[in-house]
């Protein structure tokens, strides 16, 4: 009977601290990210094997996001565009678009370009942590670490 009793109690104390369900916010709730009007450049990517790698001497990767749910910016040769959706701290981008010219230096660039663009599909959410802007894959690993250029 005392653990019955002891049981209920516990049940009752952990719903007095629950969030309130009817507005779907908690007291702690972080304010939602913002991202249009904003300019990143790209300073670590996820690699193949899955670790993160700085970019690239010699080149830059770059996101600008426009209220319009545009992504636009380098990918270290080309010029790309994509569309994005945020959603407080989920974000997807669509399959990004780029020019098609070749750059053979630095040796390599090509090969990050297209790690880039391919990562873009991948990202499912975002953080911000000390002012730099993470882009994780849904299993919450970085995909791409970016810090602010400015504002547009």
């Amino acid at each position: 009977m005392q653990r019955l009793i002891a049981l209920i109690l516990v049940l009752v104390l952990n719903a007095c601290g629950a969030s309130d369900e009817t507005s779907g916010e908690t007291p702690y709730s972080p304010a939602p990210i913002r991202l249009e009007g904003s300019q990143w450049v790209v300073t670590e990517y996820r690699t193949e094997s899955g670790d993160l790698a700085g970019v690239m001497k010699g080149s830059e990767l770059t996101m600008t996001f426009d209220a319009d749910g545009k992504v636009t910016g380098s990918a270290g040769c080309n010029r790309y565009f994509a569309s994005y959706t945020l959603e407080a701290d989920a974000v997807r981008f669509t399959l990004p678009g780029a020019t098609r010219m070749f750059c053979g230096e630095p040796v390599g660039l090509m090969d990050q370009e297209f790690r880039f663009l391919s990562l873009l599909e991948k990202v499912a959410g975002l953080r911000v942590e000390g002012g730099n802007l993470s882009l994780e894959e849904d299993s919450g690993q970085p995909a791409l670490v970016l810090t602010p250029l400015g504002k547009l």
